[in-house]
Order: C-alpha cells, then structure tokens, then sequence
C-alpha cells in the first residue's frame, strides 16, 4: 500500500468534497495522460499544524480541509495506527486507524487509473 501512495507526493490537491459522512480529495494530474487520483476518508482524520489539531467532525475541520485545496503533497507515512499526508507547508492530514476509531469497514479508499486500494 505505501508504495501507492506514493504516487501522492508532488501532486496538488485541486478538489474537496463532503460527501454524506466521508470526505475526498481530488488530485491535479501531472499530465493530461494521467489519470486522475482521488482519495476517499470514511474513518475520523485530524489536520494537524504546529499550533493545532483540527479533527474531523469538529468546529472548523472542513475550513482546515478545504485550506489543502491548491496544497502539494510532500510525504506519505504508514503506520499501524494512521496513515499521514504531510502537505508542502509542513500541515499534516492524518488518518486515524485503530479500532476505537472505527465507523465502517474501511478507513479509507485510494484510487489512481487501475490501481484501486481500500484499507
């Protein structure tokens, strides 16, 4: 799975849609060849920047969302309990994945082309 996401680092998010009780994000292509990436969150995330942590359902959560919109990926990290985006100016969207957090049977949805990854 991280090397799939992987494929996240360098692109911008261009798009920001709140969907019932998910949110996606939408990914510029690098080319007009590529198809486009969207990554759907079904589990809670949190926006986290130096001075605060915004997470998802909470007062502000979807202004700290949209504010990735024009924002580049810099770094993707997996670990057991989150998988982390970490933006070009240092703020990070962090998927949180332990149990406690649970609200579905999957946490998240990444797709880009044919490559289709639910975890």
């Amino acid at each position: 799975m991280s090397e799939a996401l992987d494929k996240l680092v360098g692109l911008e998010v261009y798009e920001v849609a709140f969907v019932c009780d998910y949110v996606q994000l939408r990914f510029q292509p690098r080319s007009p060849s590529e198809d486009a990436t969207g990554l759907s969150i079904f589990w809670p995330f949190e926006i986290r920047s130096e001075s605060n942590v915004t997470r998802s359902g909470n007062a502000g959560y979807r202004d700290a969302l949209c504010g990735r919109i024009g924002r580049t990926i810099a770094s993707v990290g997996n670990l057991l309990d989150w998988t982390d985006l970490r933006f070009d100016d240092n703020v990070t969207l962090r998927i949180l994945l332990n149990d406690a957090n649970s609200v579905g049977p999957e946490a998240a949805e990444y797709i880009n082309g044919d490559i289709w990854i639910v975890w």
